[in-house]
């Protein structure tokens, strides 16, 4: 029966829960309360934390399709990341300009395909750079002819090509190019409810300024989620190359062409001589025959060899390493002074 609340004990509960929910109503408390909107028709699918790391992957994708355009349209481009959206892909629909360039594109899964947004400003002046103009846009926008679809399929190829290795340092991905189209009838990658990610960008080219977009569906990037965190990012950018990057990057590096000399010699000429110098003068140089001459690999003196001859040609034998000649010289007794 301990358990029974008394009349009095019940009396002093009811008062202290009105006087709380009084305090809690009462307008003229003073009391602020923080109110969050939630929309229901556009749900939140990423947290900050997954949006803070999208913005980091695609801003490292836009300064890699900044150097690629600008080395393949052989003029200075400049893709600027603008925003990361949640939307619905109504709105997305509804955002885009008719006609656009539409490249319809596979991402992360099979679940569902994605769009890579090109805006008539941009995508007709990368066509007049291709075809050798200054990248002039036409006047009006018009629908792509077949010789201008197969153009764009390569810059599509190109910017796909670096939104996966933008991508790479999270997560392996093979964005692969399906089909282009100018108008969204054609391209319906999702039901007009259902949620998307949006990546603008601000896309600067021979005087024009336009944009350009990444549309994909939330369900595409779901296999993919749980590794989208800023921990897993730094993690990752700040690990050493792996031994199939090591490798990469000497496959590269092994069709580099470098240039070697060999010095025969110096010599030190008075100024009254070398005005007076004729065809036929003999210069005596400081080597002496039968010395190693240096070998240079650009301008690093790298190995000593013997001249000689290979066939029709002049050629050098190489001896030794630059290093090995230097710690011959570490060996020697310099205790002595030189006399």
């Amino acid at each position: 029966m301990s358990d029974i609340l008394t009349q009095d004990e019940i009396t002093a509960l009811l008062s202290a829960f009105n006087r709380a929910e009084g305090a809690e109503l009462d307008p003229e408390s003073g009391a602020t309360y923080e109110i969050k909107i939630y929309d229901f028709k556009r749900p939140h699918k990423f947290s900050k934390d997954q949006v803070r790391t999208l913005e980091m992957i695609h801003e490292r994708y836009a300064r890699l399709l900044s150097t690629t355009l600008s080395t393949y349209l052989r003029a200075q481009t400049q893709v600027t990341l603008t925003g990361v959206d949640q939307l619905s892909y109504d709105e997305f629909i509804r955002s885009v300009p008719n006609p656009t360039v539409l490249n319809i594109f596979s991402f992360a899964s099979e679940e569902g395909n994605a769009i890579l947004e090109i805006n008539p400003g941009i995508a007709y002046t990368v066509i007049d750079r291709m075809l050798g103009g200054k990248g002039a846009p036409p006047d009006r926008p018009r629908e792509l002819t077949e010789i201008e679809r197969a153009l764009m399929t390569r810059i599509a190829g190109l910017a796909l090509r670096d939104l996966g290795e933008a991508w790479s340092s999270l997560v392996d991905v093979t964005p692969t190019l399906h089909s282009i189209s100018t108008s969204m009838l054609f391209s319906q990658i999702a039901l007009p409810g259902d949620m998307v990610m949006l990546v603008t960008f601000e896309v600067e080219l021979c005087g024009v300024t336009s944009m350009m977009s990444v549309c994909v569906p939330v369900i595409a990037l779901e296999p993919i989620m749980s590794r989208l965190s800023a921990e897993q990012w730094f993690s990752a950018a700040h690990k050493g190359t792996t031994d199939d990057t090591t490798r990469a990057i000497g496959a590269q590096l092994d069709g580099a062409k470098l240039t070697c000399r060999v010095i025969l010699g110096s010599a030190v000429v008075p100024m009254g001589d070398l005005t007076a110098l004729e065809v036929g003068d003999v210069i005596r140089l400081d080597t002496r025959p039968g010395q190693e001459l240096p070998l240079y690999i650009e301008d690093t003196e790298k190995f000593y060899g013997a001249p000689g001859l290979s066939g029709s040609r002049y050629a050098i034998q190489i001896t030794r390493a630059v290093q090995e000649a230097r710690s011959d010289l570490d060996e020697m007794d310099c205790e002595e002074p030189i006399r």
